[in-house]
């Protein structure tokens, strides 16, 4: 297997430091992969720092809506990404059948522009699609089935864990269809903001990572976890020994 680091986790770093100096650090450490966010507005900015670093870009989170698909796929092909990861959908996109229906539309549309790019798509889950139910069914599972196969989900581990949501029985559940997992741990049933270093909480990591292809890619995601910026460079840091101890690139 191999790993990334969602770029978002260390926004502030970025905010303080600037794009290179950060994705510098990020390559000290030890990753060499970045999963970089909102690529419409940052693709020119961390396209510079990633030559600079060495870095790549396998994946990036970038809008797939209508209004930012062409500049989303714009970016994605700047930084090199071939698969592209819608965000976050809102409460209201998994109300009922009619509204994931709406939301089918959408990734389907996506994925068909993104194809003539040799981009393929996906989207990202928080805890809102697991626990709402249509039809006595997680709503999130009742998307996929309307989904074509080469569109995936980035199946994040610990707001499945936030939904009190086996992320192994979910996984199995997903059979396949995940191209990318988020990962971090915690408390299962915690908040987004009991998030963790990897290891340092209630998941059973290694049993996740057995549930899921070799190939599937590993992204540490630190996307609410409180503190300071040195207190989210330790959980990189963390993390990134926790990988190296299971010799995941």
């Amino acid at each position: 297997m191999d790993s990334a680091i969602q770029l978002w986790s260390v926004r502030l770093a970025t905010e303080a430091d600037g794009w290179a100096d950060t994705l510098e650090r990020i390559s000290h450490i030890g990753f060499t992969r970045v999963e970089p966010y909102a690529i419409h507005i940052t693709a020119p900015a961390i396209a510079a720092g990633l030559e600079r670093s060495g870095l790549a870009a396998p994946t990036s989170h970038g809008f797939l809506d209508p209004e930012h698909l062409e500049a989303t796929l714009e970016a994605a092909a700047l930084l090199g990404v071939s698969h592209v990861v819608h965000p976050h959908l809102d409460v209201e996109a998994w109300v009922d059948e009619a509204a994931i229906d709406r939301t089918a539309a959408m990734l389907v549309a996506a994925s068909n522009a993104a194809r003539a790019s040799g981009i393929s798509i996906g989207f990202h889950n928080h805890d809102h699609e697991l626990v709402h139910e249509v039809n006595g069914r997680s709503a999130m599972f009742a998307l996929m089935d309307l989904l074509p196969e080469d569109i995936s989900v980035e199946f994040d581990v610990y707001w499945s864990a936030i939904a009190r949501v086996d992320p192994v029985d979910a996984l199995r559940t997903l059979s396949g269809r995940v191209r990318a997992l988020h990962i971090k741990d915690g408390p299962f049933g915690g908040t987004a903001a009991d998030q963790l270093a990897l290891g340092d909480g209630e998941l059973d990591l290694d049993e996740i990572l057995a549930a899921v292809p070799d190939d599937t890619l590993l992204v540490l995601s630190l996307d609410r976890m409180p503190g300071s910026e040195s207190d989210i460079w330790a959980a990189v840091e963390a993390s990134r020994i926790w990988f190296d101890e299971r010799r995941i690139a």
